[in-house]
């Protein structure tokens, strides 16, 4: 499969036409077999568009690969336009193209299917986020707590919306929460206490990261470097909660956010 991602764009084109599974855009997709089923064909156009997705991923948003993707999940929608899964997916490929309105109109018609699917209102807070309408991610962040109380990209969003509208007491209420559920991975654990820290909540930050190093017997060898800030901020952090009079050392700048689940 990695040798997959170092196949030009052009040749995958060549594939998929030669397999019936590309078209022109705004074009009809052609049957898969005469006896195909609906529902196989847009399974089939979905499971392409989504592979065609990840490759560009990996490529960090290759651009042909993105408008082949698009496409395919186009034709999945024009055979089952009620595919919630396929229209957030669309809307996750809109994003990787910069085109937001259309990622929003997306999230808007998959919203409109499954209202309370936390994943999906949190992919759409980001958004709002991302353009700068806080209040509108405020809202579906919230919205994604109500449904699961512990689902950690909608709390750390609100958090961290909450925060930049300078709402500091319901942002350290909203980490505060977060830190009372499971982790759900190495780097959301830093993440989350250096927020508890900004915050003033050295006792909860500590607390948090300890509970995590006594449970991270394994974790992926991509987290091996993340682990071991914990590591050192906890024992930093450990010294400045034993000595009060101490300030706490500078915050560090946390790395770029990584695709999430």
């Amino acid at each position: 499969a990695g040798l997959s991602y170092c196949i030009p764009a052009g040749l995958l084109r060549d594939w998929l036409e030669k397999s019936h599974l590309s078209f022109m855009e705004d074009a009809m997709p052609p049957p898969t077999s005469p006896v195909a089923k609906p529902a196989r064909q847009a399974s089939t156009f979905a499971a392409t568009a989504h592979l065609l997705h990840a490759m560009a991923s990996v490529l960090q948003a290759d651009s042909e690969l993105l408008d082949l993707s698009i496409h395919h999940y186009q034709a999945a929608l024009r055979i089952d336009p009620e595919r919630t899964d396929v229209l957030r997916d669309l809307a996750l490929a809109y994003v990787g193209k910069n085109d937001l309105d259309k990622a929003g109109t997306m999230f808007d018609r998959a919203l409109a299917l499954t209202p309370n699917d936390p994943a999906l209102l949190t992919d759409a807070a980001d958004l709002r986020r991302r353009l700068k309408m806080a209040d509108a991610a405020v809202s579906l962040y919230r919205a994604a707590i109500h449904q699961d109380a512990c689902f950690v990209r909608a709390s750390l969003g609100l958090g961290l919306v909450l925060k930049g509208q300078g709402r500091m007491e319901e942002a350290a209420e909203s980490f505060r929460r977060l830190a009372q559920c499971p982790p759900s991975s190495t780097f959301v654990t830093y993440r989350l206490g250096l927020e508890l820290e900004q915050q003033g909540q050295h006792s909860t930050a500590l607390h948090l990261w300890n509970n995590y190093l006594r449970r991270a017997e394994r974790v992926p060898s991509n987290e091996l470097p993340i682990l071991t800030k914990i590591r050192q901020r906890a024992s930093q952090l450990r010294a400045s909660v034993e000595r009060p009079n101490s300030p706490t050392s500078p915050m560090e700048t946390l790395p770029a956010s990584q695709p999430h689940r």
